[in-house]
């Protein structure tokens, strides 16, 4: 992958800046301060254009990956870093810099050169050439390569499925299909198995290609039966907080009907009713804590099967709208401590006859609201008030 390509060679140059090697470069070229001086500026600037253009590569849509023009571009960019890389080489060589760096070794060995100003000058022309080079990849970019607009609601769309795409390929990988792993699985399972498990996050982690959601999808189908509840979840590079909430709460619930999925305190910002709405078999819906907005709207056909709903401690909420045709089994409405609601909710008779209706903790101006209400007259209900 280009972007391994290029953080080898930032790399690199950032020894090759370092103050150990500057101050050996100094001591071997001190009679050409200046041009070494240059030299070392033009590779801080080559430095800096590697590193965007790696940020860039890293923050690409994914459906350029496949495309011939952008795959042309980026073979270049491959080659303009294995150039800079030669470069950088010559240069820890010229001021006898010979130390391990890490993944790559300065290894030129059997004969020496001389260290002169004609050494110096080939490599700071080199150096020129490559800004050049970098500069014209730049143009070429914005003249021919087609990028696809990363705002794009349908390309965020795209790259959500396609991550899920291919993280349910590795879970379905078939225990023979995955190899070289067996090390790194039974340190997972260990990890897993430790004491400090309930309370643990385990992360892995390295370079594209590593087979790594295989891995940890593997283990995952192996130790799951050791917990109470597992859920396996895919995180695209663009998701939403409400998302993942709402697919952890399908995962835990897909085989059971009757298990409540309470969401308190976890203070969503935008509605989850909408991605709750997809449960369809479920009947008690429990929000305490659970939002910070301002409106809740039950639409037409949405919790068929609904039993309970309770809305507790929502200091934000304003307004609940309940449409003809929404939780039309309903059987128990609790609403509390909605401080900012100032308005019985529209809809309320849509749900009549309840088998039990609570207002709690509300004030004499909101009783008086629902004395008047004629969605719930003849109702019997129950309330408190606030202290």
């Amino acid at each position: 992958m280009a972007e391994i390509v290029l953080l080898l060679v930032i790399k690199k140059i950032g020894v090759a800046l370092a103050n150990g090697v500057a101050d050996q470069a100094k001591a071997h070229f001190f009679k050409y301060a200046t041009q070494l001086t240059e030299l070392q500026r033009s590779m801080g600037r080559v430095m800096m254009e590697l590193r965007v253009i790696h940020d860039v590569l890293c923050q690409t849509d994914i459906r350029n990956r496949n495309d011939p023009v952008y795959d042309g571009w980026l073979d270049e960019v491959r080659k303009v870093a294995h150039v800079m890389e030669d470069m950088v080489d010559e240069y820890l060589y010229q001021v006898g810099w010979e130390h391990d760096i890490g993944c790559c070794f300065y290894l030129k060995k059997g004969f020496r050169k001389p260290r002169s100003l004609l050494s110096l000058n080939q490599i700071a022309s080199n150096m020129k050439e490559t800004e050049k080079d970098l500069a014209h990849l730049s143009e070429m970019k914005n003249r021919w390569v087609p990028m696809v607009n990363n705002g794009d609601n349908s390309n965020s769309n795209y790259i959500v499925k396609r991550s899920q795409d291919l993280a349910n390929i590795s879970h379905s990988l078939d225990e023979e299909d995955l190899v070289g792993v067996d090390k790194n699985r039974e340190i997972l399972q260990q990890w897993l198995g430790g004491e400090d498990a309930e309370l643990s996050v385990i992360t892995v982690h390295g370079m594209g290609g590593l087979r790594k959601t295989a891995l940890a999808a593997n283990v995952y189908r192996k130790e799951r039966e050791k917990f109470q509840c597992h859920a396996w979840v895919s995180i695209s590079q663009t998701y939403s907080r409400e998302d993942v909430l709402m697919n952890i709460v399908k995962e835990l619930f897909k085989d059971r009907i009757d298990v409540p999925p309470n969401i308190g305190w976890s203070q969503l910002r935008e509605d989850p009713l909408p991605s709750l709405s997809r449960l369809a078999n479920l009947t008690l819906l429990h929000f305490r804590r659970a939002y910070n907005g301002e409106k809740l709207e039950f639409l037409t056909g949405w919790f068929p099967k609904l039993k309970v709903l309770i809305l507790w401690d929502l200091p934000n909420l304003k307004q609940l709208e309940i449409k003809q045709g929404a939780m039309t089994n309903l059987e128990r409405l609790s609403l509390a401590n909605l401080s900012s609601m100032v308005e019985v909710p529209p809809g309320i008779g849509f749900l009549m006859p309840l088998q039990r209706l609570g207002f709690f903790q509300i004030t004499p101006d909101f009783l008086a609201l629902l004395r008047q209400c004629p969605g719930i007259a003849g109702m019997q209900w129950e309330y408190t008030l606030r202290d």
